[in-house]
């Protein structure tokens, strides 16, 4: 997963993040919505998980240096778009 380059394929900031939480909770990308919030679907586990990658990809792939502290204040793919596009 530590090459989200060649994973995150759509066009758009938003749909790459789609695709991305979509790889980190596998689940389908037509059913990862912009309200998607991942925090109902996942245990403590896989959320932590999850934190850990995401803010990984935050960092490496979307320059926006991140903690897994950082993505646990958020829970929506527009969260993480925000973020993205506020670069922090």
């Amino acid at each position: 997963m530590a090459d989200f380059e060649s994973g995150l394929t759509e066009p758009t900031v938003e749909g790459k993040v789609r695709q991305l939480v979509g790889l980190l909770t596998n689940t389908p990308f037509e059913d990862v919505g912009t309200d998607f919030n991942w925090k109902n679907i996942l245990d403590q586990d896989r959320l932590d998980y999850f934190n850990v990658m995401a803010a990984e990809a935050l960092t490496t792939y979307f320059n926006v240096p991140s903690e897994p502290e950082d993505v646990d204040g958020t829970s929506t793919i527009q969260d993480l778009v925000n973020r993205i596009n506020n670069g922090a």
